[in-house]
């Protein structure tokens, strides 16, 4: 089973977290060395610096949160899910929900992934964020049922959420409700302009419904944030689809020189 888009697309909660990483702390000072040696790259030394905020503060659930996060970047999923588990034994904490329940579903643990989003529901009942991964969860399963009723939910518990606006239009795109899908897009890009992931599903949203020429704008407000080369490809094929066909070959040109695959092979 594919792997739940919704890892990178929470990318942003995740720097939102590290930035605001143990503010309330009696550990600040060794969380703000940590954060200072990752953000230079020294990934050993931000390690060891959470390693001994955790220690020393087991309570801390946000450096927990962090090592785990780090951990996981490197490569040690079954040790960073052992933190998130462990950081789910002090408190409800969304961050750990959110991973470990991909981490759940990314290794077959379907049941695991759902039954403990189904507890995040329960227990943070403002919070659309576990709503609307659980209803991603349950469109990859084939419940569509279950998938609309979550991503009403979502909107109930946090209307101004556009993760859970995008999302759901995604969702109804798929299901070819493609004018509710429209408006959904576009009520995220107006609760988040800089979201890069808003405007490209927004254009992804409008391409199925033959506007191409719209969607050029969406992903180029989703490039203008964010560059992606899946953009760059989703922009030319909505180039090409207007009729803007030499536009599309020039930048298809671009694209493949900046990937190396345009370079002659010889001098």
């Amino acid at each position: 089973m594919k792997r739940l888009n919704v890892y990178l697309l929470l990318i942003g909660w995740f720097v939102l977290a590290l930035l605001s990483a143990c503010v309330s702390s009696p550990m600040r000072p060794t969380a703000d060395l940590a954060m200072d040696a990752w953000k230079q790259g020294d990934l050993t030394q931000a390690r060891r610096l959470l390693e001994k905020a955790v220690r020393q503060h087991p309570e801390n659930l946000q450096a927990r949160y962090n090592l785990a996060w780090l951990l996981e970047e490197q490569g040690h999923e079954d040790d960073a899910a052992a933190l998130y588990e462990e950081n789910l034994q002090h408190g409800m904490h969304l961050p750990s929900v959110i991973n470990l329940a991909v981490h759940y579903q990314r290794h077959g643990a379907i049941d695991k992934a759902i039954q403990l989003l189904e507890r995040a529901c329960v227990a943070l009942p403002h919070e659309a964020t576990p709503r609307y991964v659980l209803a991603q969860l349950m469109h990859q399963t084939g419940d569509e049922k279950a998938a609309e009723h979550y991503f009403q939910e979502a909107l109930q518990a946090d209307v101004n959420n556009p993760l859970a606006h995008i999302f759901y239009a995604r969702w109804l795109a798929s299901r070819d409700m493609i004018d509710p899908a429209i408006r959904e897009a576009r009520q995220a890009t107006k609760l988040a302009p800089t979201c890069a992931v808003c405007w490209r599903i927004l254009g992804d949203v409008l391409m199925r419904h033959r506007r191409a020429r719209r969607a050029i704008e969406a992903y180029q407000r989703s490039l203008a944030i964010e560059p992606d080369t899946k953009t760059r490809q989703q922009l030319i094929a909505a180039l090409q689809a207007a009729g803007e066909k030499e536009r599309a070959q020039r930048m298809h040109e671009a694209l493949e020189a900046a990937s190396g695959k345009g370079k002659s092979e010889h001098p």
